[in-house]
């Protein structure tokens, strides 16, 4: 099991908020927001997260699994729970006191793997009767089997480096079927790197990857790292075959 602190496209949205309300995102809070199980197929899986009232007013939560696909741009869409999925909590709704910590317990059966899907913890004041005020926060779960995604399934369609646009372009697919997180991308140059934050890379998803670069030097290199390979690629320069194709 491997928990991860934040995902980028997924995050806590705040509904009909009151600035002078004491419940905010900074204030509420979910741990941990990602966790990953490795495990063998039809085997079930049982995990917690915890949900933190640090506030002075007791809060109401309404538990709801979404199921969920990202784009290339690396945006999520939500949707019903796909079928094949099952998820059971001791319990779907619950109140917090102030000051107080809640233990979610659950328990996951999925036909197929890999599976993943976001449970939303809708927050409310619990002596509101008319909630002004709802924070939606997500604790994202990924199913997966116990191989890794191969270096080979990483095709790349785009690799190039722009330093007149201070843009890295890098588009790439997941040819295969295995699930793969994208811990950490490296771009550098003759002498110097810059390193910029990983994303999940589901089987047959085409993502994009633009990336700011303002060092001096052209970038020629790009490193994908995952826990457990990485792959390199070259960088084209982007300047250079634009002024090629205006000549």
């Amino acid at each position: 099991m491997v928990h991860a602190r934040c995902w980028s496209g997924v995050g806590a949205v705040l509904l009909c908020a009151s600035v002078a309300h004491p419940l905010s995102a900074a204030a509420q809070a979910i741990s941990p927001m990602i966790t990953e199980y490795r495990v063998n197929a039809g085997a079930k899986v049982k995990g917690t997260f915890e949900v933190r009232n640090p506030t002075l007013l007791p809060v109401r939560v309404v538990l709801e699994p979404l199921s969920f696909s990202v784009d290339s741009k690396g945006d999520p869409a939500y949707r019903k729970l796909d079928e094949g999925v099952r998820v059971r909590f001791a319990a779907t709704s619950f109140r917090i006191a102030p000051r107080q910590n809640y233990t979610v317990g659950y328990e996951i059966e999925s036909d197929r793997l890999p599976a993943w899907f976001t449970v939303y913890a809708t927050i409310a004041a619990a002596n509101v009767e008319t909630v002004k005020v709802a924070l939606k926060l997500p604790h994202t779960v990924y199913v997966l089997p116990k191989q890794v995604i191969s270096t080979a399934s990483v095709e790349f369609l785009r690799c190039d480096a722009s330093k007149e646009f201070h843009t890295v372009s890098v588009d790439i697919r997941n040819t295969g079927v295995h699930y793969g997180r994208v811990e950490e991308v490296e771009v550098s140059s003759p002498h110097g790197k810059v390193t910029y934050n990983g994303f999940p890379f589901f089987p047959g998803q085409q993502r994009e990857l633009r990336l700011p670069w303002r060092e001096h030097e052209t970038p020629t290199q790009v490193v994908l790292r995952f826990r457990e390979s990485k792959v390199t690629h070259p960088l084209a320069d982007a300047d250079a075959r634009h002024t090629t194709s205006r000549q």
